[in-house]
């Protein structure tokens, strides 16, 4: 079977089976439904019932043996005209009412007969007299809606898991096919920009212009080179106590222009994968802006610039491979420093500036 078609089934059956939990809390929630109008059916039989018995004992009698009458009041014909609510139960108009404003309070107005003539009789009742009838249904409606949820969870993540297994796969045979073709570039590039230098130096006029063209498209390929075997290579720190005074001094030659505020503290760090990281994001920054500063701390190294930001739909695929805003750009220094922050036991995280530019912060804990 081809992968594709591997990758269409596996997507049809889950979606099959995120739709079976959807299908089961529907069915739950309308099961749910039922068993609240069962109990309000109860109750009011129930009310009936009590209504029934008032035409043979008292009140104070029926409150007693009745667990589940709270309080009963009952009303006559001459109350009617204090009470203009109740007139329609004397006038015929009205034969049952019903109050439920919560699960908690239930009352019903029922009229009975008493003594040669019609009353009627507010009852108020406890709702917990059903819980008999709908507790253990509701208990293992509410266990469906539960398993159900956990199973449309974990088939999310699942489905989410394999796409991410397969992306990943994806990338690292794009990093393996890099680092081969890398590895096979190098050597032939050397030699031609070799000799693409000796003949510039033997050149004059209009040659040596276009072979110093050539060798500029030559030194892009060497950079590519460059980065798709960092991008293949896995970094392995080799870790050491360095000040910071020692990385400024590294860094400063290669970035002629920006503002570095002086600090002292030490951390423990492979020096050249840091320089490494750094100066990626240094370069990134004297790209975007015409003002760039370095400041450092124990637990942190910002750059800043005053360029126009990060555009949205960069934004979204900032650690993507090969995707960049420089016309000349290979869209990989922003993953290799990811990488190597992430060896280095620290996180890279990119930031809007204010009032205008980007921030870039590598942090890390201070308390290894």
């Amino acid at each position: 079977m081809a992968p594709s078609q591997a990758r269409l089934i596996w997507r049809a059956a889950a979606g099959v089976l995120l739709v079976l939990p959807l299908v089961l809390i529907a069915n739950a929630l309308l099961m749910l439904r039922e068993l609240e109008q069962a109990r309000g059916a109860f109750l009011r039989d129930k009310a009936a019932e009590i209504a029934t018995r008032l035409e043979q004992i008292p009140v104070a009698r029926l409150i007693d043996d009745e667990p589940a009458v709270l309080d009963v009041r009952t009303y006559g014909p001459a109350d009617a005209k204090v009470e203009p609510s109740i007139r329609p139960f004397f006038d015929g108009q009205e034969l049952f009412r019903v109050e439920q404003n919560s699960r908690a309070n239930f009352r019903a107005w029922v009229p009975y007969h008493t003594v040669g003539e019609t009353r009627l009789a507010r009852l108020d009742l406890n709702p917990a007299a059903a819980d008999f009838l709908t507790a253990r249904p509701r208990q293992n409606l509410y266990l469906s809606i539960a398993v159900a949820v956990v199973m449309g969870l974990l088939t999310a993540y699942t489905a989410w898991a394999r796409e991410k297994q397969a992306r990943l796969a994806r990338l690292a045979e794009l990093g393996e096919m890099s680092a081969v073709l890398a590895h096979e570039i190098r050597n032939p590039l050397g030699a031609l920009k070799g000799f693409l230098q000796l003949a510039q130096e033997q050149s004059t006029g209009d040659a040596r212009l276009w072979l110093a063209t050539s060798l500029e498209q030559t030194s892009r390929l060497e950079q590519l080179v460059k980065d798709l075997l960092a991008y293949a290579r896995v970094p392995q720190p080799k870790w050491q106590e360095v000040r910071w005074e020692e990385m400024e001094m590294r860094l400063r030659p290669h970035a002629p222009g920006a503002l570095f505020r002086p600090a002292e503290f030490s951390l423990r760090t492979d020096p050249d994968m840091l320089e490494q990281a750094v100066l990626n994001l240094l370069r990134n920054a004297m790209d975007a802006g015409t003002e760039v500063r370095l400041e450092a701390a124990a637990g942190w190294i910002r750059i800043t610039d005053n360029g126009p930001g990060l555009p949205p739909e960069i934004r979204r695929k900032l650690f993507q491979p090969f995707v960049t805003t420089k016309a000349q750009g290979t869209g990989l220094g922003l993953v290799i420093v990811r990488n190597l922050v992430n060896a280095l036991h620290g996180e890279l995280v990119l930031r809007d500036a204010k009032p205008a530019g980007t921030c870039a912060e590598i942090r890390w804990s201070t308390k290894r």
